[in-house]
């Protein structure tokens, strides 16, 4: 399943690092202080790393390589229509399967 980034033009500079290309299947906001982790050298939202753990995964990226678009999730439809309706809570959830 390819679920899309929604910081797809995001990139997010600590004080003392260089840019890095962020991923989350939330819109993430700056006074939340939201936990993020590396992974491949882009920076994702806790939640959503614990699930890509699970599974084997490929970034989708621009041509030039500096954005990341989506990710491409090896795992069961529903699986991951489950863990997003616990992400986005209160949200209709619209997936297409191409």
């Amino acid at each position: 399943m390819i679920i899309l980034n929604t910081c797809n033009d995001v990139k997010v500079q600590y004080n003392d690092s260089e840019p890095r290309k962020l991923f989350s299947m939330t819109t993430l906001n700056k006074e939340d202080a939201p936990e993020l982790t590396l992974i491949d050298d882009i920076l994702v939202d806790e939640n959503t790393a614990v699930f890509l753990r699970e599974f084997p995964f490929e970034w989708l990226e621009s041509e030039d390589r500096s954005q990341i678009y989506a990710v491409r999730i090896d795992a069961e439809k529903e699986v991951c229509k489950d863990f997003l309706r616990n992400l986005v809570a209160n949200r209709e959830i619209l997936l297409d399967d191409q």
